[in-house]
């Protein structure tokens, strides 16, 4: 298992961006926290592991 946003999911194995797919997330549109660390947008295609934490901070418009 891993967590995502504090949420366990058995996404092991999987890229980042896979997840974000997954979650129908827009990658332009998120920031990435990964073991408590700011992902660039190239690295995306990191695989997580057991026990990893994301976190994913996304962008809301509005007028």
């Amino acid at each position: 298992m891993i967590y995502v946003n504090g949420k366990e999911y058995p996404y092991q194995g999987k890229s980042i961006q896979w997840i974000l797919e997954t979650l129908k997330l827009e990658p332009s549109m998120v920031i990435v926290e990964y073991n408590q660390g700011i992902l660039e947008k190239d690295q995306l295609s990191t695989e997580v592991k057991k026990g990893d934490q994301l976190e994913l901070i996304t962008f809301l418009g509005g007028g």
